[in-house]
């Protein structure tokens, strides 16, 4: 028998007695649920607090500028790194200098698109690594339109090898938050969103993942692409600017014989534009004037 640990999600921490076979064992505990880890997972976790810890305290954002797009502009697109790894994640070379990335994202219409080679997670061995980054930017209307939606997307593979048990691992996850800061206001100016909608204008959000976000050696040997797409709807706001938090993180867990990696290789973030109620009204009745004015002749 070995010595375990049972942790709550409420935050109560029991030691018990656990054998050395259980792990990840959950059950019902008042309010939260209980999960029983192994040695082994503990020590991993331990792994996964140090490298947290580590992370540069002079790791500052990186801010990669403002694209010009068709409709709307993406301004003061930064990143920020969160684990113990390099600024620029999400740039095809990783490490900023004079704190500034070496390659920036590219500006596709009203798409801003991201194609990170180092944005990775991978261990082998018997072990634990965690890559995260925060990407922020404001999203601003540059014309008569306005922004009923945001679409947000990532693309991925992972590589799950050798032998082992369920508990060598890939995960990754994207939440978010989506805030309307100005909304199309009387007349065609622009007003501040919390004067009309409150704390509506906050609109937080997680992905969705195809096959899963999920992924271990016993049911997901070998390689496996993964994707997620997320639409924040906007409907009934009339945004004219908008900002977007989107918190990126890659896990990966191995064994002694194991060896496990998952990698973010496309970011896609697309504003959807349509023109302003009051445009499209003012279109209309020229149109309906210039048919008057036709038949009255």
């Amino acid at each position: 028998m070995g010595t375990g640990i049972a942790v709550a999600q409420h935050g109560t921490f029991v030691v018990g007695r656990l054998g050395a076979g259980e792990v990840l064992k959950r059950r019902k505990c008042g309010s939260g649920f209980v999960t029983r880890v192994s040695l082994r997972n503990v020590l991993w976790l331990g792994l996964l607090v140090g490298l947290l810890w580590a992370v540069p305290a002079g790791a500052l954002p990186v801010n990669h500028g403002t694209f010009v797009g068709t409709d709307v502009d993406f301004e003061d697109v930064t990143e920020t790194t969160q684990s113990a790894d390099d600024e620029c994640l999400f740039t095809t070379t990783n490490g900023a200098v004079d704190g500034a990335c070496a390659t920036a994202p590219i500006v596709a219409g009203n798409q801003l698109l991201f194609f990170p080679t180092g944005f990775t997670a991978s261990t082998t061995g018997g072990g634990a690594d965690t890559t995260a980054s925060l990407l922020s930017m404001f999203i601003q209307s540059t014309g008569s339109g306005i922004i009923p939606s945001l679409v947000i997307s990532e693309f991925g593979d992972t590589v799950l090898a050798g032998s082992g048990t369920a508990v060598t691992e890939t995960e990754v996850a994207m939440i978010g938050t989506l805030t309307v800061m100005e909304v199309d206001g009387t007349f065609g100016f622009n007003t501040s969103c919390f004067i009309d909608f409150g704390a509506a204008c906050v609109i937080p959000f997680t992905a969705t993942y195809s096959p899963s976000n999920t992924f271990d050696l016993v049911s997901d040997p070998g390689a496996t692409n993964w994707s997620a797409t997320v639409n924040v709807d906007l409907l009934g706001f009339d945004a004219t600017k908008i900002q977007l938090q989107l918190d990126n993180q890659l896990d990966a867990f191995s064994e002694a014989s194991s060896s496990a990696l998952i990698q973010k290789k496309v970011v896609s973030v697309a504003a959807i534009t349509v023109p302003e109620p009051g445009t499209a009204l003012l279109g209309i009745g020229g149109l309906l004037g210039f048919l008057l004015a036709r038949r009255s002749r």
